[in-house]
């Protein structure tokens, strides 16, 4: 399993999608599979359907949801939102990483803000995805010409 300071693909280390997304998850599968001689899954859907009958990925997919659980619950700490929508890489894992994350999350969210969200779990079709990238080609095609994306928005030499 990771050390949780792996390299991400934004170039910073220890970033969640690098510990726990669908590419290290698999990555980390296929290293632990090659290690005990167990089949090697080769996508995230054969990783799921193999922790089902196989213990050490299902530990795998509940350490992962252990971790997001762990980082969500410092998010409602701090924010408080009243919903917060799981979806994405990682949705199709099932129970096994989510209900580690609904663990995590039970036992990290501090007690007057337990009561106070709501954890919604929502597969993103294909649909969903083709959606919010026409909303950003939209938003540039729409954007305000007030500012220029070159122009900084606080000019620090005239404070000093």
């Amino acid at each position: 399993m990771s050390d949780g300071n792996d390299l991400c693909s934004c170039g910073n280390r220890g970033c969640l999608e690098a510990t726990i997304g669908e590419p290290a998850l698999l990555r980390n599968a296929r290293e632990l599979c090659r290690d005990l001689d167990l089949p090697v899954p080769s996508s995230p859907a054969e990783l799921y359907s193999a922790a089902a009958h196989l213990d050490p990925l299902a530990e795998l997919l509940t350490h992962s949801g252990r971790l997001l659980g762990r980082a969500l619950g410092n998010l409602i700490n701090l924010l408080a939102p009243e919903l917060v929508v799981l979806s994405g890489e990682g949705v199709d894992a099932g129970e096994v990483l989510l209900g580690a994350v609904r663990t995590e999350l039970a036992v990290h969210v501090h007690e007057g803000l337990r009561d106070t969200y709501e954890l919604m779990v929502e597969p993103l079709t294909d649909e969903a995805w083709a959606r919010g990238a026409a909303s950003l080609i939209l938003n540039a095609v729409f954007e305000q010409p007030t500012r220029t994306h070159s122009s900084p928005l606080w000019d620090w030499s005239a404070s000093q």
